[in-house]
């Protein structure tokens, strides 16, 4: 099972173009693919330089990352640090010519991170031991300690004293 979020965007070298805006979910797998066209036809990537993406957090903080083309795509995974501020970003990709000298190329998109629901704090609560649960335990517990002897009894009242190592239920209840 393919366990991260993967979003193909299409830009086009040459042309301007409507991305439409990618929603993530905070510390997913997160990955934009990008797919890189000229003129509308499929563009050679291996003659690309550098290729920058500049990710701009609602906080306005800035993360820069060099990417690279793998397999005739520019995989771009959302670190950890894009996700801290959950909002609308900015997303900006610069493509260089091939000995990276000058800039051939920019698009800019808005990218959504939304906040995650709190998978942070998973509780491990205890259950609530049934009545029949405790008396089985206690009585497993003080088997182990062979100097106290164990009597159980079944009673339709309540005994008059108590002491360690005798338990009794009520059957008439």
């Amino acid at each position: 099972m393919d366990t991260q979020k993967k979003i193909t965007v299409v830009v086009d070298l040459k042309r301007n173009g409507f991305v439409q805006k990618p929603m993530f979910i905070q510390n997913d797998t997160n990955i934009i693919e990008f797919q890189v066209q000229e003129n509308g036809e499929d563009a050679d990537v291996s003659s690309l330089g550098e290729i920058i993406t500049n990710y701009r957090r609602p906080d306005k903080e800035i993360i820069s990352h060099v990417l690279s083309v793998e397999d005739g795509v520019i995989p771009y995974e959302i670190g950890t640090k894009e996700m801290e501020v959950a909002g609308e970003g900015d997303l900006e990709i610069q493509f260089y010519n091939g000995d990276s000298t000058e800039r051939i190329s920019t698009k800019q998109m808005k990218v959504k991170v939304l906040e995650e629901i709190g998978s942070e704090e998973i509780a491990d609560e205890e259950e609530e031991e049934t009545f029949l649960q405790e008396v089985l335990i206690a009585a497993s517990e003080a088997k182990k300690d062979s100097a106290k002897p164990l009597a159980v009894e079944t009673r339709t009242s309540d005994p008059s004293d108590l002491y360690d190592g005798r338990m009794w239920l009520r059957s008439d209840l």
